[in-house]
């Protein structure tokens, strides 16, 4: 049961509460964690590249060159796709995987995509609402059949 619970708040979490880019980037940000701070360590990454209609490249992180708005507003693919059919932006391009030392991934994504949290911070939401879902179905089961418990 609390395997359930848990399981099902993180995938809450990971439909209701991340973007579309922390999504993406979620198994390379994990790796990260996963391998600390070790300067040997490096950690393989394939970034998401947008292009434009005047064939504007950039790394999908909502910040065009000569744009007013970095650092204000993420860029969201879901909203790019629905602007592409409108044509003002083509495609997202995957770019080839690449090697880069974790010292150097982990700030990059951790202050580019999560908004400054670490990626156990960022498990901390999920946990805690496996919990509260696990004390809940545990309090129903002891309502309803209190002698079993």
């Amino acid at each position: 049961m609390a395997i359930l619970a848990f399981s099902g708040a993180f995938l809450l979490c990971h439909w209701l509460l991340w973007t579309p880019m922390q999504r993406y980037y979620l198994g390379t940000y994990l790796r990260c964690a996963l391998l600390g701070t070790d300067p040997a360590s490096s950690t393989e990454v394939r970034w998401l590249y947008k292009t434009g209609t005047k064939r504007e490249t950039g790394i999908g992180y909502g910040c065009r060159r000569g744009s007013g708005n970095c650092g204000r507003r993420p860029w969201n693919p879901d909203a790019a796709f629905a602007r592409g059919a409108a044509g003002r932006l083509d495609r997202l391009l995957q770019g080839p995987d690449e090697w880069l030392q974790t010292v150097r991934l982990q700030p990059f994504l951790q202050a580019q995509f999560y908004d400054g949290k670490s990626f156990w911070r960022l498990l901390l939401t999920p946990l805690l609402w496996g919990a509260a879902m696990f004390l809940f179905l545990l309090g129903r089961k002891y309502i309803a059949e209190p002698e079993r418990i």
